[in-house]
């Protein structure tokens, strides 16, 4: 082996290698050609370079977990510093920085995530080779001080970083125009701003730093978009039409801590609670997907998570669209779920706002909820329903009870007449929702003739009832499935096999 001194120490490097297991290494006779590390680590011809199979030992793993410049690694016997840059790895779309004192999260083979630090420069932390070598995937921690969005500035608070900054108070209306009226994707497009305002804002705030990883369009125009958020989270949101109407569905938590066993939300747990402007980020990405003319009309806040587990986030988010510059909405056409939490419900009721309440029920008795919601063993319906009474009298809004049909669990008649006599002296809605079916789940809707029988029996009780119509059913627009199959494979295989076999079938 040869290598001059003004390249990297071959000698040194190659010393880091000896360990690995020959398994991993592909050789022809007892020569191995050092090309695939060598080429990464010298500025020399690969070719010119060999190494016997006891000296080298470690080709394949290296191409896998770093592919970067001589310049970016340094290497000692027993340590390997992971430094500077890292280029594109297998579960990452692009190329990305990363300064002295960040983090990086790896997940071994085994799954558990293991936390290796790295530095630049003179001040040294590194990870053994070991744990290198187990890498499978890196997750890139997000900056400790990122840049807040924008809209995360309420009107007051945005009008006071003006001034802060030398600009007269009134160009924060101007900005909000911006950004919730016209929508504006970038800083330099809001011309009648001055040029050092729009800079000011481009040094300190973001727009929309999450990245669309999916957006599908179903039959029914439906639009879904999967966002992955800057910690690499993901989280859905989707837009649906209707002749008079554009509805958004929003998310508030990665994940889900209530557990029902029919959502494929909760399948993968709770990672973290939404922060303002996160919940804002998705319905402005929404909004920028109308056409000229069209505006959004309605917000149902039910998608991933748990709302009212959120609300010191998810308040403020509503508050903003309502404020002057928002996009208008008023309370009453904002529609917040919840799978029923008395303290939460009452806490939004004295908020002071009309929003509309949807109590996730699905279940006409705590036997049957149990199973459905666990977390209902702690709380139980009647401390559910005595909570949605206190939200009507403080509010003087109707609550809407929501109801998924799951076929041969909650469907039978009888379980439908249990519910009328809990709800007949309530000013009530019951709103039926067909079970979405998702592969990893065991449940199925009923039958038509089923569903229209357990609507006449609310009605036959003078309880108001519909059965919401389904949109998206062809682009996974149910709440989870997406952001399921983004973050476990197996699922996403499963359902691509299953879509191969509906499409070749006759």
């Amino acid at each position: 082996m040869e290598a001059t001194t003004d390249k990297l120490k071959a000698a040194t490097i190659l010393s880091v290698w000896l360990s690995t297991d020959p398994v991993s290494v592909e050789a022809a006779t007892d020569k191995l050609k050092a090309a695939t590390i060598l080429s990464v680590w010298l500025s020399t011809d690969p070719a010119s370079v060999e190494a016997t199979t006891d000296k080298l030992k470690a080709a394949t793993i290296h191409s896998v977990w770093l592919s970067t410049d001589p310049a970016s690694v340094e290497a000692t016997t027993d340590k390997l510093k992971a430094v500077f840059v890292f280029h594109p790895w297998p579960s990452m779309n692009h190329s990305c920085e990363l300064d002295v004192g960040h983090e990086v999260t790896v997940r071994s083979r085994d799954r558990l995530p293991v936390r290796i630090p790295y530095t630049t420069g003179n001040s040294v932390r590194s990870a053994t080779i070991d744990e290198l070598l187990s890498m499978t995937e890196l997750v890139v921690l997000p900056d400790a001080d990122p840049k807040p969005r924008l809209y995360e500035f309420d009107s007051r608070q945005l009008a006071d970083w003006c001034e802060a900054h030398g600009f007269p108070k009134y160009r924060a209306e101007q900005i909000r125009r911006w950004v919730f009226g016209r929508r504006v994707n970038n800083f330099a497009d809001m011309h009648d701003l001055p040029a050092t305002l729009r800079q000011a804002m481009a040094d300190e705030f973001s727009l929309f730093p999450a990245r669309v990883d999916k957006h599908l369009i179903g039959s029914d125009r439906t639009e879904k978009l999967l966002l992955q958020l800057q910690d690499g989270q993901f989280i859905e949101c989707v837009l649906m039409r209707e002749t008079d109407r554009r509805t958004i569905c929003i998310s508030t938590q990665v994940g889900c801590a209530m557990g029902c066993v029919f959502c494929a939300s909760g399948m993968l747990g709770l990672k973290r609670n939404l922060t303002t402007g996160e919940i804002l980020e998705q319905v402005l990405r929404l909004d920028r997907l109308l056409a000229k003319g069209e505006q959004i009309t309605n917000v149902v806040v039910m998608g991933i998570g748990e709302p009212l587990a959120n609300l010191k986030a998810l308040v403020p988010a509503l508050d903003s669209l309502n404020e002057k510059g928002g996009l208008g909405l008023g309370a009453r056409r904002i529609t917040i779920s919840t799978v029923g939490l008395p303290d939460k419900i009452r806490e939004l009721a004295k908020s002071g706002k009309q929003y509309n309440l949807a109590v996730s029920l699905h279940a006409p008795n705590d036997v049957i909820r149990d199973k459905l919601v666990p977390v209902n063993d702690k709380i139980g319906m009647a401390a559910i329903l005595r909570a949605a009474d206190d939200y009507f009298e403080i509010t003087g809004r109707r609550v809407t009870y929501e109801y998924v049909l799951l076929s041969g669990v909650n469907d039978d008649p009888q379980h439908a007449r249990i519910l009328a006599k809990e709800l007949q002296s309530r000013i009530a809605h019951v709103n039926l929702i067909p079970m979405n079916g998702v592969t990893e789940l065991p449940f199925v809707e009923p039958s038509a003739p089923r569903t229209s029988e357990f609507v006449a029996v609310l009605e036959s009780f003078g309880i108001p009832a519909t059965v919401r119509k389904r949109k998206g059913a062809d682009i996974d627009a149910a709440c989870g499935q997406l952001r399921l199959l983004a973050e476990t494979p197996q699922a996403a295989s499963s359902r691509n096999y299953e879509r191969h076999c509906e499409g070749t079938s006759s």
